[in-house]
């Protein structure tokens, strides 16, 4: 249950210090973002670093309140290029941040078999590095000065400034119910691999390289090919299918390799979902406020995540790992239920918000 809490501590740190980034890449642009995320990153790596005891762990995590680069490259990225390529250069962000995924978790695992802290201080020294890069080489972006004359404040309620328009409230409401079956799942695979499996942390960290791998491999090769070709509408429900099958598969594997193989679809359709439902939402807001959906985007995500270690762990301690996989296989099957009746696929209709 510590595990749990300390993921509901570090989502709620994202959740609060998202809704503020919104506004804030919205005024001040991705850069100044990125350069606050990764001081930030520093910061808290240093303290687990040196970290002693439980409440001191806790505490590493307040400065993840700024821990948002990918809110700013997202930002960065749509607001520079048009509606039609959104779905491909958001497959690029998640491409490189599949790269990131699957190169770290090997490498931390691999410090921390001499380390604990030595893997928090290559993490410190890393997340420095990349704060300098982005001042040194990183430009400051013409479209996101002139965006800046027009968001008005930085607060902590600018971002729900965007729910106004009810086609961002339902994509938002389609965003929380395919993800919710799926983050609880998230929360519970390192102790499913411990429990199930036997891994150790240097195993945890091979697997969630793997996953790293998928990732960027379906944010490169499927996501865009795969809008273009049968639209964005049944894109949506390929996902959902492909998440239905992942959770299927959990609860009947056996095997560490019949396990990945249903981790390796969640990733895929995971991928597919919250991509195409980003790219949906942004048609229906300016771009000066893109900022400010990406913020409530992504913080919906760290909302699901306060509940979900909870939930996760309880549900995985009264029924195991079937309980946690046919739950999140029949919470799709409902989906795709929703999406076939025209429930989930269908948006209000309605117009850019002109000023928020």
């Amino acid at each position: 249950m510590a595990y749990a809490a300390l993921q509901t501590w570090f989502n709620l740190a994202q959740l609060l210090g998202g809704l503020l980034a919104g506004s804030l890449v919205d005024k001040y642009g991705g850069r100044t973002l990125l350069i606050i995320s990764f001081a930030a990153s520093a910061l808290s790596y240093a303290m687990t670093a040196l970290a002693r005891s439980v409440p001191m762990l806790f505490l590493s995590r307040l400065p993840t309140m700024f821990q948002h680069a990918m809110l700013a490259a997202r930002t960065l990225l749509m607001t520079e290029c048009s509606f039609e390529d959104r779905a491909l250069h958001l497959s690029f962000v998640g491409a490189a941040y599949g790269i990131g995924f699957a190169v770290g978790p090997a490498l931390g695992g691999s410090l921390s078999k001499h380390s604990l802290q030595l893997s928090a201080w290559a993490a410190t020294i890393g997340s420095l590095l990349c704060a300098a890069a982005v001042i040194i080489w990183l430009p400051v972006s013409k479209v996101q000065e002139q965006q800046a004359t027009r968001a008005k404040t930085v607060g902590w309620f600018e971002s729900f400034k965007v729910l106004r328009n009810p086609a961002v409230r339902h994509l938002l409401i389609v965003k929380m119910l395919t993800s919710f079956p799926s983050t609880i799942l998230q929360t519970v695979v390192l102790l499913l691999l411990a429990q199930e499996f036997g891994l150790d942390v240097s195993g945890n960290g091979l697997v969630l390289s793997f996953a790293g791998v998928v990732i960027m491999a379906s944010q490169a090769l499927l996501v865009e090919p795969l809008q273009r070709r049968v639209g964005e509408g049944r894109a949506m429900i390929c996902g959902c299918v492909l998440l239905a099958l992942a959770n299927l598969g959990v609860g009947l594997s056996r095997s560490l390799p019949q396990f990945m193989t249903a981790m390796t679809l969640s990733c895929a359709g995971g991928v597919v979902v919250a991509t195409i439902n980003s790219v949906q939402m942004t048609q229906h807001v300016e771009t000066h406020a893109i900022g400010s959906l990406m913020a409530l985007d992504m913080s919906l995500g760290s909302a699901l995540r306060l509940v979900t270690p909870t939930i996760g762990t309880t549900l995985l301690k009264l029924a195991g790992r079937r309980g946690i996989g046919f739950v999140g296989a029949a919470c799709y099957c409902l989906l795709l239920i929703g999406f076939q009746t025209r429930v989930l696929s269908q948006p209000p209709t309605a117009h850019k918000l002109k000023d928020i």
